[in-house]
């Protein structure tokens, strides 16, 4: 298996992480309370609740995404979507320092796949097509 495979692979399994995490905010799970949003609610409000329910099928389009550039390499026609992975990089990016400024200790636990996913999507967005 190849460098790029394994961090995609990695990064999938982060985004599925994600997606639970963001989900059960959604959804308003209580072991949940203290990995988002600060660790500041005991019950999450509905405006963060609606937030984190789009998030949720963003993480969705974002899994398909990465295991789509991870199994077919870039072409001209696709510059786009090497724009659209740098992008999602440099987002990710930002997810991670804003996880590691969180006044929850546990929610700095989830700037790993942040960068992780953001290194992913960096290292897929500078392959060539052969």
């Amino acid at each position: 298996m190849t460098k790029l495979k394994m961090v995609s692979r990695l990064a999938i399994i982060c985004l599925s992480y994600n997606l639970i995490v963001v989900l059960s905010v959604a959804l308003n799970s209580s072991w949940v309370h203290r990995l988002a949003a600060g660790g500041q609610f005991t019950s999450f409000p509905i405006g963060i609740r609606a937030v984190y329910g789009i998030m949720s099928i963003a993480m969705i389009f974002l899994i398909f995404f990465i295991r789509d550039l991870s199994l077919n390499s870039f072409s001209q026609e696709n510059e786009s979507k090497r724009r659209t992975a740098r992008l999602l990089a440099f987002v990710f990016v930002l997810s991670t320092l804003t996880q590691l400024i969180s006044r929850s200790p546990l929610e700095r636990w989830n700037a790993i796949p942040a960068i992780i996913i953001a290194y992913a999507f960096l290292s897929l967005s500078r392959t060539r097509s052969n």
